[in-house]
């Protein structure tokens, strides 16, 4: 095909189509819509460039360049040298050991080693396969004791307590545990008598005095200087129309009827109180609590009786199954006062959606407070002279035993010891 091309001076070159055929000019070679080979300078064409995260280009005069963009983060490692791109060997690492492992570094490796201590007596083996300890060899020696006998048989230790044969020991050894029966063992009082089989003293009595007398009294006649021997009197002591001798607030010696000497506290100051307890509580099977805790006082006196007064504060409630018997509940203080609660018949039906569903029951409540006969100990029972009566608090029933629960709530008791 004819490129078209009319005269020489146009810039139609009149010559076969060749695709590969390239001139190093300022011109551009083209091929028309014609087929004919057509120049254009190079400048008549306009180049645009994209620069990207990486790479950063520039097109000036129709030089197009490019370089590498490196992250200005600290600690980037990367570098750009005459020769090309550049990142350094990494640096060195420090180790540091423990008190149980040691390590080393050697070029690029790092191995590491148990510190095994080297203590007598250590057990710990490095073997080539891994640690290792022996097997126990530890030997263990028993010795007994006036109370207990040891007894090692194989790594198994075994101990019994050693009960002793004297006669009169109540200690037993039953499956559960030691054992001592109520009422088999005995103590002493507060002044180191002994006390009658059963009885407990949990706490002695504060301030309790015997009576004062002193054998010298100073005359009442003047100058008051006297001093007058008084032998001791046989009993009985004085009654009620006998005259005794006193002295008032100033000192001086009168006398006066045993009647108008009304009574002595011997406890005055400090009674005998057993403290507040918020709750005590009794269920079958159990028909007692025990003595819970208890008190004692010994008459000084030498030939009459002393008697306690005071107050007691409680709420006794008391439960009682369907039953042909009766329950009794007494929640007594011995000796002193007792709450008592007798339950003789029952009602019907029983509490719903309780223990007591399908069961007559009834229930009882004895309360000791304010004023109530309950509460005031009024002149107990005497102690006779030279005597010590103990005080047990405790709860005990009788009759019927399927009552349902007993309870005493907030029961506390304070009282004196006077001599008529």
């Amino acid at each position: 095909m004819s490129c078209g091309c009319q005269t020489t001076s146009s810039n139609c070159v009149r010559e076969p189509f060749n695709a590969n055929f390239v001139r190093p000019l300022t011109y551009i070679r083209g091929v028309d819509a014609n087929g004919c080979v057509s120049y254009a300078p190079a400048t008549s064409f306009n180049l645009s460039v994209q620069d990207t995260s990486t790479i950063d280009l520039t097109l000036t005069s129709g030089v197009l360049s490019a370089q590498v963009v490196v992250s200005p983060n600290a600690g980037n490692a990367l570098q750009v040298l005459p020769n090309g791109l550049f990142v350094p060997a990494p640096s060195s690492i420090a180790v540091q050991d423990t008190t149980s492992i040691d390590l080393t570094l050697t070029g690029g490796v790092l191995s590491a080693s148990v510190i095994i201590s080297p203590n007598a007596g250590n057990q710990l083996q490095l073997l080539p396969n891994g640690l290792y300890v022996a097997p126990s060899t530890f030997s263990l020696t028993v010795t007994d004791t006036n109370t207990v006998d040891l007894n090692l048989a194989g790594n198994n230790l075994t101990a019994n307590v050693i009960v002793s044969p004297n006669a009169g020991n109540a200690l037993q050894v039953l499956p559960n545990g030691l054992y001592v029966s109520p009422g088999a063992y005995s103590l002493s009082d507060c002044a180191g008598n002994p006390l009658p089989v059963g009885t407990q003293v949990l706490t002695c009595p504060t301030g309790v005095l015997s009576l004062n007398i002193n054998d010298q009294l100073i005359a009442s006649n003047p100058p008051g200087t006297d001093l007058r021997v008084l032998l001791p009197k046989n009993c009985p002591e004085p009654a009620n129309n006998d005259y005794i001798i006193i002295a008032d607030n100033a000192g001086n010696v009168r006398y006066t009827r045993m009647r108008e000497a009304v009574f002595h506290n011997l406890t005055a100051g400090s009674p005998i109180v057993f403290p507040n307890l918020p709750l005590v509580t009794l269920q079958p099977p159990n028909t007692s609590t025990g003595i819970i805790d208890s008190a004692s006082f010994t008459n000084p006196r030498i030939c009459f009786g002393v008697f306690v007064k005071g107050v007691v504060n409680a709420l006794l409630q008391h439960s009682f199954n369907e039953n042909n018997n009766a329950s009794f509940v007494n929640a007594q203080i011995s000796n002193l006062r007792s709450l008592l609660s007798s339950i003789l018949n029952y009602n019907t039906p029983g509490i719903t959606n309780t223990p007591l569903t399908s069961h007559s029951w009834r229930n009882q409540s004895i309360s000791a407070s304010v004023f109530s006969a309950e509460r005031i100990v009024d002149l107990g029972i005497g102690i006779l002279p030279g005597a010590t009566t103990t005080f047990n608090r405790e709860v005990v029933t009788s009759g019927a035993t399927n009552f349902y629960y007993v309870t005493v709530e907030n029961w506390s008791v304070s009282f004196s010891v006077i001599a008529l």
